[in-house]
């Protein structure tokens, strides 16, 4: 303990000289990095684009980045209930409220979970309201909303609906994979089982059937046959009318019981009983805004 006072009292000088440098240059520091921080922060800033405020620095300066470059790509990670979803609807209401969005683009909203979606509507709907009666109508012209949660407000999305820029059997292989990622497990689907899906599905664009329709085609095989018989898709008429009838009934029987599945909610089977669909990719190049609640 001697030991160490005889020290203090020989370096007091050199110590307090010494830590004076010290706590000197990390002040140095910490304003040096300010200033080199608000450097960067006013090149992000446009004064000829909109901008859009992420929050602020502790020394109270915007950061912030233009509308172009929030509309390109990005990822916002979190763990749950960190804000995500509240950060996306801030974000998407400054691109609206500084014009950005609908006059130079637009914005999907795709929410398995409903936080988002919910959220979205509300201020969404409180932005319209603020708005003059014309504002407020082009706007509503412009927003389409998809909540299959919805069973009082239907929105018509047909699956199985023509794409005039996309051939039949891609847009059927692309539906078959979207409905066999729903099972997994010992529900997962066959190699059997999908091509049975893609024919009954050709056959069905073919004829402008919805997918609820599917259970009838499967139980009425006079109306199936007599359906067949006038495809005039060569290769589906030839599997119905020479093929089908080999296949395994209990292979048909699990097919149709993973469709009836996917159409257990109301609010979805009346969704997909419809005529038509909308066409997301047109609607984003109308600068639309879209916003879909699948749950």
């Amino acid at each position: 303990m001697r030991g160490i006072q005889i020290t203090q009292r020989l370096f007091r000088r050199k110590l307090k000289r010494e830590t004076k440098n010290a706590i000197d240059a990390l002040a140095t520091a910490s304003q040096s990095y300010k200033a080199r921080a608000s450097k960067q922060l006013s090149r992000l800033k446009s004064t000829e684009d909109a901008n859009v405020v992420f929050g602020q620095t502790p020394w109270g300066q915007d950061v912030s980045l233009t509308a172009s470059q929030v509309m390109a790509h990005g990822l916002v990670l979190g763990a749950s209930g960190a804000g995500k979803s509240f950060l996306a609807v801030q974000l998407l209401l400054q691109l609206l409220q500084c014009g950005f969005v609908p006059g130079r683009a637009s914005f999907g909203s795709l929410d398995a979970k409903g936080e988002l979606f919910a959220l979205l509507k509300e201020y969404v709907f409180a932005i319209l309201y603020r708005m003059n009666p014309e504002e407020r109508e082009a706007l509503k012209r412009r927003i389409v909303v998809i909540d299959f949660a919805d069973d009082q407000h239907i929105a018509p999305y047909n699956v199985l609906v023509r794409r005039e820029y996309l051939a039949d059997e891609i847009m059927v292989a692309s539906r078959i994979d979207t409905i066999s990622e729903q099972f997994a497990g010992v529900s997962e689907m066959s190699v059997r089982m999908k091509l049975i899906l893609k024919y009954l599905f050709l056959l069905m664009v073919e004829f402008e059937l919805p997918l609820p329709f599917f259970e009838e085609l499967c139980v009425d095989d006079l109306l199936l046959m007599s359906l067949a018989e006038r495809s005039k898709n060569v290769q589906v008429k030839d599997y119905f009318l020479h093929r089908f009838d080999e296949e395994n009934r209990s292979t048909l029987l699990a097919v149709r019981q993973r469709i009836d599945s996917l159409l257990v909610s109301e609010g979805v089977r009346l969704s997909l009983s419809a005529s038509t669909a909308p066409d997301l990719t047109a609607l984003q190049d109308a600068t639309a805004k879209a916003a879909d609640n699948i749950t």
